[in-house]
């Protein structure tokens, strides 16, 4: 592991400065050894921690019988189909029995319906065992189907964090609204998908202001110059973003921009009712709810 030089990592208010047996990782592009049996390879971290062998043997029949591959354990990965190996790197992670599983891209590598099964894996191991998943991808339709609360991250910071129904209907940044418009509605009328302008930024460089400025349909003054701070939403305790369009002490000059028809906020309406400049969105169901898994693997089918 990279150490941390900046910050901390807690679980349950506790700072951890090395691996925890409350924290897994399920690796992106199924990470197993070759030339280990499916046991062997779910039996890795357990023999690191030094587990006595018998309670070895327990909880690595245990997991992979819970991710249904009973009957593989003598088996190499490279007798394993995709969507065998991917739950065989679950498997790994929970023959730790930790509180949280961080998940890498788990789906990205696999085709859509493969990529049902493990998802419908995930998420009932997660309602029977009772264990939080971090979730990190690209997919942000994916990520509305399957996420409680949301974080999206621009340039290596957070832009927003907000329950997923919450970013679905109303996106406070202009970097996820432009992530929402950039995939197909399976409910609504057709209309236009818009890509986001521009290049991501040089990370090695210093941002003046906010990194996403030069992209961003929405930018205006402060926004070259201040670096925004990730804040609550005025009467939105629960909605966090780091954008000037919702800071205070910008309100004023927000608003005349939004009076002048100078805020554009790519491709949805502008709703005056909602604080500091929030916004009202079409396309993908967002005023019906987000889409089921079926319509979600239809979306993903047409993208492909």
């Amino acid at each position: 592991l990279i150490p941390i030089d900046h910050g901390q990592v807690s679980i349950d208010g506790q700072a951890i400065s090395e691996p925890s047996p409350k924290l897994a990782m399920v690796f992106q592009h199924f990470g197993l050894f070759p030339w280990k049996t499916v046991f062997r390879n779910v039996a890795f971290p357990l023999d690191l921690k030094k587990v006595p062998k018998p309670e070895i043997e327990r909880r690595v029949t245990w997991a992979i019988d819970l991710v249904g591959l009973r009957g593989t354990e003598r088996r190499f990965p490279g007798q394993l189909s995709g969507g065998m190996r991917q739950r065989a790197m679950i498997a790994m992670g929970l023959a730790l029995d930790p509180e949280i599983i961080v998940m890498d891209e788990p789906t990205t590598a696999l085709d859509v319906v493969i990529q049902r099964q493990v998802i419908e894996t995930i998420m009932g191991l997660r309602d029977r065992l009772g264990f939080a998943v971090i979730f990190i991808t690209h997919d942000m339709s994916l990520l509305l189907e399957v996420s409680d609360r949301l974080a999206v991250m621009y340039a290596g910071q957070f832009v927003e964090y907000a329950p997923a129904e919450r970013v679905a209907a109303l996106p406070g940044h202009p970097y996820t609204r432009g992530l929402l418009g950039s995939f197909p509605d399976m409910r609504g009328e057709r209309r236009e998908l818009r890509g986001i302008p521009g290049s991501p930024p040089d990370l090695r460089a210093d941002f003046a202001g906010c990194p996403f400025t030069s992209r961003c349909p929405s930018a205006f003054g402060p926004c070259a110059t201040a670096p925004p701070v990730l804040r609550a939403v005025p009467t939105e305790g629960s909605w966090l973003t780091a954008c000037h369009l919702h800071d205070p002490a910008h309100a004023e000059a927000v608003a005349r921009r939004i009076r002048t028809g100078q805020v554009d906020i790519n491709g949805g309406a502008f709703n005056p009712a909602a604080p500091f400049g929030g916004y009202k969105q079409s396309g993908f169901g967002r005023e019906r709810g987000p889409l089921g898994l079926e319509e979600y693997l239809q979306v993903k089918s047409l993208q492909r």
